[in-house]
């Protein structure tokens, strides 16, 4: 794992999202995330050596202080068996209460 990551080992990391295979994802509708779940039959995971990463997200001034959300370390699966399943999203802010 880089230097200075939340995880002190592979292993760490790993354990870490094996337990929450729920993830939610900004959609193009502002206050509204997209929900996903990775049901995999195995688990390995490898370290991912990651030399540049830019995101328009994270990286907006409008959503985050300058600073505030740094890159962590990547994490890379291969030859897993799994399957993708939505749910319901999740509504945050203003557009909760008009849903």
């Amino acid at each position: 794992m880089p230097q200075g990551s939340v995880f002190g080992s592979v292993a760490e990391a790993s354990s870490f999202f094996e337990a929450g295979s729920l993830g939610y994802s900004p959609s193009e509708q502002p206050g509204k995330l997209d929900a996903l779940e990775l049901r995999s039959q195995s688990w390995r995971v490898a370290p991912l050596e990651v030399n540049q990463a830019h995101s328009a997200f994270f990286e907006d001034p409008e959503r985050f202080a300058e600073g505030v959300v740094k890159f962590d370390s990547a994490l890379l699966m291969r030859n897993i068996r799994h399957e993708w399943h939505t749910h319901d999203p999740l509504y945050c802010g203003e557009l909760r209460h008009a849903v």
